[in-house]
This record gives structure tokens, C-alpha cells and sequence, in this order.
């Protein structure tokens, strides 16, 4: 039920009042008194019942507001659980940075497109920095989303229902301070190493046929041995992303070649040679990882798809981008692609590649995806909104790279369609509002 909050002047006890209507609508069982709670703010409060107040109208008392800012201009929505307890909200919040001064005039403006369905969400959003949360009060400063004049105002709010974390991850103190204040209903907080990605999904006996031969870069010995192996692999850091730090190794006949994301290339003779140019990524923070993939021309393509939570708890995806690598560029982030276009233009063009072929495919990729995203669930990673970097080779075997979470939180790029943009801006929130309990 929808209804409009405002605050009863003067009145210092724990008390709310309510019209008739709104009274038996949610049939209270004739009892005085409630449970109310607006996010994770709860106060016990009895009853009174107004009959000349608006029938979608509900007065809140002074002590429930003292210390939190619950905002009288937005609508909101409530519902009476069996425990007795009217639920007002949804409360949600978006932890935008670490840092107070990174929430800037640019993070709001950008972030407000988020909330383009808002009157379908209802409810207080707010954005955060981390280091806003006070732990002690169990309060949280921040910018909370006015309705009417469609702008962000400062404030102090309770815990919210649930928590979005964009790209910048949450660190593990705070995490765990909101699990135990507001349960399992933070996502996505923290990177997942590429290692800890290929050692979970390696495991599933299908799931595993799709990831690339990886391990970890101890010696000179392993490098070696990979290379004679498939003859051209990839050094990645395990925990970087973006593609920093990126090293490609190809073997020819008699000598390699090493290329890095720069673009500066170099021909060694031998093998001692080759350890001697790569000897600062001879480590265990660094994974060997066979090269797999598709060029046209010299140049990389590969694939990006999109997956999101949606209202119902189900993984959906907005759609499939193809990246195009500059020519010669062993990767295909922002700096180093030439385009970035819906996957069908590519797998029609560059492929070859019928209508009825294509969505086949695509399905395939979209379908393990989800498959991948439920298994590192079950391993105890709450996600909602991920990007996954897929490679499909001339004999159209799909491969995961890797993924990485806040997606939807990304910058809309050239040719990416409105539509597709829109769902994975707004899908994040109504997977919250879900999380928050409406």
C-alpha cells in the first residue's frame, strides 16, 4: 500500500496515528500497539486511529525521527508482517566511495540516473561513503534522493534494508558490520581474484570446459612449460583489473615475442632471454593463463555480458556487447578498442554467422553465465549486478575469462542501445527493493 509520511508535532511519546481506513485495511487485529520500522530502525509505538486523516496518510512520532531523517516529500510504501510489525520503506542504500570527498557534484548527477523508475521504487535512497557509516549510533550521513524537486539533499538515516556496491568494493570490516546489523542483503562488495574465480568454477564438471587452463606463475619453469605448451598465453595480475599489467607471450618458431598493453613489443631468442624480460611478474600474485579468442585483421574481439538480479530474485541479462581491439592490441578495455557494438552486428559480420545461429549462441553464453553466477553463490558471494569478459573462438567454443560486479553502475559507451542502458541502471534497485523487503 502507498502512503504519505508526516511527523506529529509536539507529541514526545511512541505513538502513531492512522486513518480508519489505512487501520482496516491492514486489519491490526484490534491491538494497541506495533512494531514500526523504517529500515533498520525500530520502535515499539502504540496505536491511535485519525478518522480525518487522508486514508494513505501516516503520522510518525517525534522520538522515531530525533536522530534520522525519514524524508515527508517522497511516497513510500508499507505493509503489516506477521510478526506484528508495520514495514515502511523500502530504505536503500548506495555506497558510492570509500571516501566523504569523493561523493561528488559528478557521482550525484551521474548516479540520479539511476532513479529514472523511482516512483516505482518509492521509498528513501540515499548515497554513502563508507566512511560516513557510524557504527556505534547505527546511522549513516549521506544524500538521499528528493522526489519533488528530482535532486539530491544532505542527511542522517538509519541502516537501510539493503546496500548496493558499485565498482569500488567494500571493505571486509564494514561488510560484515552490515550482515550482522541488516542479514545477507548487501551485494556486490568486494572483487573476486581471477584466481579465486578459476579455482571455484573449475571445479563443476561442465562449468569447467569453458575457462581457459590457468595457474598460478611460481617459476621460470611453469612460464616454459605453458608456453611449449599452447605457444601463446597471458600473464595476469590475479588481482587487477581493467587489463593493467597485462603480458602476452607468443612462441614462434625460434625465439618469443612479448607484448604488453602499451603496445611495445619485443623478440627474444631463447628462453633465459624470455625469463629475464618477465622476471618482475614471476610471482604468485601473477596467473599464467592460456590464450584463447578470436581476431579479424590482427584485430581481438571479444564479449561482454551483462547479468542482473532482477524484482524476483532471478538472474536476467540486459544484453551481449562486442568489443573490438585496436589493431595489434592484446586487449580490449575502453583505451584499447576501436569499437563496442551489440554481439549480433559482430557475430553476423565476423563470424559469418545466420539469425538463428546467432541467438543460439547467444543464448548459450547468457545461459552460462547464470550457471556460473549460481555456483559462486552457493560458494558464499552474495552478487546482483556482474560483467562477464567472454572470448568465442573460430570453432564457436565459448569461453569465461573472467567477471567482476557493479556493472550496473558503468558509463553508458558509444552504440550501446538506450534500452539496454536503462535496464541495467534501473534492475540493480528493484533487485534492492526486493532485498529491503517490498
Amino acid at each position: 500500500m502507498n502512503v504519505q509520511l508526516l511527523r506529529i508535532n509536539d507529541d514526545k511519546t511512541n505513538r502513531i496515528v492512522v486513518s480508519k481506513n489505512l487501520y482496516q485495511t491492514f486489519r491490526f487485529n484490534n491491538q494497541q500497539s506495533m512494531y514500526v520500522r523504517f529500515g533498520d530502525k525500530k520502535e515499539h509505538c502504540s496505536i491511535k486511529i485519525d478518522p480525518t486523516l487522508k486514508k494513505d496518510t501516516i503520522l510518525l512520532p517525534e522520538n522515531m525521527l530525533s536522530d534520522i531523517c525519514i524524508p515527508p516529500m517522497n511516497p513510500y510504501e508499507c505493509m503489516f508482517k506477521k510478526d506484528d510489525t508495520l514495514l515502511i520503506g523500502p530504505v536503500i542504500g548506495i555506497m558510492g566511495c570509500r571516501k566523504r570527498r569523493n561523493i561528488s557534484e559528478k557521482l550525484r548527477i551521474y548516479l540520479k540516473s539511476r532513479l529514472k523508475n523511482y516512483l516505482e521504487i518509492k521509498g528513501l535512497v540515499f548515497i554513502f561513503a563508507e566512511e560516513d557509516v557510524d557504527r556505534v549510533k547505527k546511522v549513516i550521513n549521506g544524500f538521499f534522493y528528493n522526489s519533488k524537486i528530482q535532486n539530491w539533499e544532505a542527511g542522517v538515516f538509519p541502516l537501510p534494508g539493503a546496500v548496493i556496491v558499485g565498482k569500488i568494493s567494500m571493505s571486509s570490516k564494514m561488510y560484515r558490520f552490515f550482515i550482522n546489523e541488516i542479514g545477507e542483503n548487501v551485494f556486490y562488495h568486494k572483487h573476486l581474484s581471477k584466481w579465486y574465480q578459476w579455482k571455484v568454477i573449475s571445479t563443476h564438471s561442465t562449468l569447467s570446459k569453458h575457462l581457459p587452463y590457468t595457474e598460478k606463475l611460481n617459476s621460470g619453469e611453469d612460464l616454459l612449460e605453458m608456453i611449449n605448451r599452447f605457444n601463446l598465453v597471458y600473464l595476469k595480475p590475479n588481482k587487477s583489473y581493467q587489463g593493467r599489467g597485462i603480458v602476452m607471450i607468443e612462441k614462434k618458431e625460434r625465439h618469443y615475442m612479448i607484448k604488453n598493453t602499451s603496445g611495445y613489443s619485443v623478440t627474444v631468442e631463447d628462453g633465459d632471454d624470455l625469463l629475464k624480460h618477465v622476471k618482475t611478474e614471476l610471482n604468485e600474485k601473477y596467473l599464467i593463463q592460456e590464450a584463447v579468442g578470436f581476431r579479424h585483421n590482427d584485430h581481438l574481439i571479444d564479449f561482454r555480458v551483462y547479468l542482473q538480479k532482477n524484482r524476483n530474485k532471478e538472474w536476467e541479462s540486459p544484453g551481449i556487447m562486442a568489443r573490438i581491439g585496436k589493431k595489434g592490441s592484446i586487449i580490449t578495455n575502453f583505451k584499447h578498442r576501436i569499437d563496442f557494438v551489440p554481439s549480433h552486428n559482430v557475430f553476423a559480420k565476423y563470424y559469418g554467422l545466420n539469425n538463428n545461429r546467432i541467438q543460439k549462441l547467444q543464448t548459450e553464453m547468457i545461459m552460462i553465465c547464470k550457471r556460473i553466477a549460481e555456483l559462486m553463490e552457493m560458494s558464499g558471494n552474495h552478487l546482483g549486478d556482474l560483467a562477464f569478459d567472454m572470448s568465442v573462438d573460430k570453432e564457436l567454443t565459448i569461453w569465461m575469462l573472467e567477471f567482476q560486479g557493479g556493472y550496473g553502475s558503468e558509463l553508458r559507451e558509444k552504440n550501446m542501445p538506450i534500452r539496454m542502458y536503462k535496464q541495467m541502471m534501473l534492475t540493480p534497485l528493484e533487485y534492492a527493493k526486493t532485498l529491503a523487503g517490498f
